[in-house]
């Protein structure tokens, strides 16, 4: 498999599944931060997965696993186990409205974002408070 084949899967995927750009962006950085931190050298198209689905949804345009999973190539239990591996590794972003200038950012192992008194529940977390 050569270096470049997960993140070129990652490209067609994205642009099967109609994601814009922004998101083969996040996700490719996402791969790339994973890769580097965990010690990776070989290709993953399970992690490149995992990298697609978290990045289309803290963009705001959530696919389904299967969705995902079917345009990579992969099994959903495949994509579950790499997103699992991911989320650690994101940095949620909200860009910040009211005339303030940037965005803010937190670490998704907490329940709650804040940025100068705002507060909003990380996007990864589920409704309840149970998982991610």
């Amino acid at each position: 498999m050569r270096a470049d084949t997960a993140t070129n899967h990652m490209e067609k995927a994205c642009e099967f599944l109609g994601l814009p750009n922004r998101v083969l962006v996040r996700a490719q950085g996402l791969y790339a931060r994973v890769r580097e931190a965990t010690g990776l050298r070989r290709p993953r198209l399970g992690l490149a997965a995992g990298c697609v689905y978290i990045a289309a949804k803290l963009a705001g345009e959530p696919r389904t696993q299967r969705e995902v999973a079917d345009a990579m190539g992969v099994t959903e239990p495949t994509l579950r186990a790499n997103a699992k591996i991911v989320v650690p590794f994101v940095r949620c972003e909200r860009e910040l409205g009211g005339g303030q200038a940037g965005r803010a950012f937190c670490s998704v192992q907490d329940n709650w974002c804040s940025h100068q008194g705002e507060v909003w529940r990380c996007p990864l977390r589920k409704q309840g408070g149970e998982g991610r």
